[in-house]
């Protein structure tokens, strides 16, 4: 069945600069009955030397329910993404990944993990440790 979401709303126009972009759906991870999307927003700044600036990853989270199709699972959760980096950095390349009701998603330089709480229809972070490893 063909999906249909609504991602956010819309930027306005705007002419000077910082400029405002949003990439919608930009990350989308599917795991049984569970879709996740994430939309980067922020502002670039082109001159003197261009740079992303106070760019928010937005992840909504919807779950498939035979009778009603996609209900999205409580409130969007909002990460800061990237902020002052110059075209050239790379950006994450999967920064929303769900498995079940596990929810992760990272940036360039941390990750935060969630699990959906369905007595009080949120997400609720976990604590994570991540071990750092080194090439050899």
């Amino acid at each position: 069945q063909k999906v249909n979401v609504t991602i956010g709303t819309p930027w306005s126009g705007q002419s000077d600069p910082p400029h405002r972009f949003g990439l919608r759906g930009y990350y989308v991870s599917l795991s049984g009955d569970y879709l996740a999307v994430g939309t980067l927003k922020g502002k670039v700044t082109l001159t003197p030397v261009s740079r992303f600036e106070s760019v928010k990853l937005i992840t909504q989270v919807y779950k498939w329910d035979e009778s009603a199709g996609w209900n999205q699972l409580g409130d969007e959760i909002e990460k800061n993404f990237y902020d002052g980096a110059s075209f050239g950095a790379p950006w994450p390349l999967k920064s929303v990944v769900i498995k079940g009701s596990t929810l992760a998603v990272s940036s360039n330089s941390s990750v935060d993990v969630y699990s959906w709480n369905e007595a009080s229809r949120n997400w609720i972070p976990r604590e994570v440790e991540l071990a750092n490893s080194s090439s050899v």
